[in-house]
């Protein structure tokens, strides 16, 4: 666990050098894994309400809308208050 968290607090350094402000260091094992990330920091594009759009880009063929959204809620760490 000490070189895990080693390794993570030198990237949070590494990372701090581009302006990258990171909070938690698993945040940047969890970036590591990612294809794509979208965000909306400020709200200013979403008007800070979620809701799922009606188009869904699928790059597998006999992939739907609720398939895809079915494998992002499985891999989601969701965890109740």
């Amino acid at each position: 666990e000490i070189v895990c968290t080693t390794t993570l607090a030198l990237g949070s350094k590494e990372l701090s050098k581009h302006g990258a402000i990171v909070t938690r260091l698993a945040s940047i094992e969890d970036m590591a894994g990612m294809n794509m990330l979208c965000s909306d920091k400020t709200g200013t594009l979403t008007m800070n309400k979620m809701m799922i759009q009606e188009e869904t880009p699928v790059y597998k063929a006999g992939e739907t809308q609720q398939s895809i959204l079915r494998y992002a809620a499985m891999a989601a760490k969701w965890h109740e208050p």
